[in-house]
């Protein structure tokens, strides 16, 4: 129900983690993280947040993106040693 707007990145200060199954994107460091810009009916919000175990698991908050601009986004709560494994690059894809 969201639609694609294209690419993006955010503004320095930013980490993206391998999860395993999944990343997870903390402040901190940095690094830029690349990711997909939706644009998303308020309506469909509490159903993101229930995929995002928003907001045990991640925080839903807004930030920077390259070029201005500003977009909510899911971050990472807690890091700890098992979910500390950081891709330089920033983009999950290129894991």
């Amino acid at each position: 129900g969201a639609r694609l707007l294209g690419e993006t990145r955010t503004v320095a200060g930013f980490r993206l983690l391998n999860l395993g199954d999944y990343p997870g994107m903390v402040a901190g460091g940095s690094g830029c993280v690349a990711g997909e810009l939706y644009e998303v009916d308020r309506e469909l919000l509490p159903a993101l947040d229930r995929f995002e175990v928003h907001p045990d698991l991640f925080e839903r908050s807004r930030i920077g993106l390259q070029g201005g601009g500003i977009a909510e986004s899911y971050r990472l709560r807690r890091v700890s040693p098992w979910n500390n494994m950081e891709i330089p690059s920033g983009n999950w894809r290129q894991r």
